[in-house]
Order: structure tokens, then sequence, then C-alpha cells
């Protein structure tokens, strides 16, 4: 849920200045194809929610994103799932629990990687 608020609000509010959106995306809190805001995304291939964060509905954001001209970096993970942030026990337990992916440690750091650089070149613009 935390990815479609993060592009909802990004659309949804002047103030706010760009969006990272992990896994996560409901075109009613905002039409996408507006977003002129700096936007990064991170999907996991093996994400089974469909119409939410699977790889269908990250291909739609993709291509809405893709259609508005905002600065766009968008990343898929071919090896993970819903929820491959998170690295906690109860996360890891979740995942097996669901189904879902083993977590990537490797993958959390190049996604965590991805998002200071994006900061870096994005914040306080």
């Amino acid at each position: 849920m935390g990815g479609a608020l993060a592009l909802g609000s990004a659309v949804q509010v002047a103030e706010i200045d760009g969006s990272i959106a992990f896994y996560g995306w409901n075109n009613g809190l905002g039409d996408v194809a507006t977003m002129k805001k700096p936007t990064q995304c991170h999907f996991g291939d093996k994400d089974d929610i469909a119409g939410f964060s699977d790889k269908g509905a990250a291909d739609k954001l993709e291509e809405a994103l893709k259609q508005s001209g905002c600065p766009l970096e968008f990343y898929r993970y071919p090896s993970q799932g819903h929820g491959f942030m998170n690295s906690t026990d109860w996360g890891k337990k979740m995942q097996v629990k669901l189904g879902r992916p083993e977590i990537e440690v490797k993958e959390i750091e190049t996604a965590m990687e991805r998002v200071k650089a994006f900061i870096a070149k994005y914040g306080g613009q």
C-alpha cells in the first residue's frame, strides 16, 4: 500500500517533490498519467498480488508513467515477490508462510543504493 500512497500523494500534493514507490499501485489515488515529478519504482516480477503489484500491474504503471513524461527510474527484480524489502525475521517468516520467493539481501542492497542515488539526484530541488 505504501507504493500506491507515494504515487497518489505525488500526483495530488503540490508540495511533494517526487516519489519512490515499492510494489504497489492504485490508480484511484491519483492519475499517474499526469505525473510530472521525478519518480522511482521497484517491483518484484514474482509479485502475486493481482491488479496491484503483480507483473501486469507493474507493466501498466510503467507505461502510464512513461507516457506522463516524468523523470522516471523503473526497476524490476526478477527473482523477488511482494514485500521483498522486509528482511526482518518476521518478514522472512511471512514470505515463507505466504509462499513467496525467499528474500535476497543483495536485492535489498541494490534497491537501497538506487534509492540513495535518486534522492541525491532529485532531493531538495
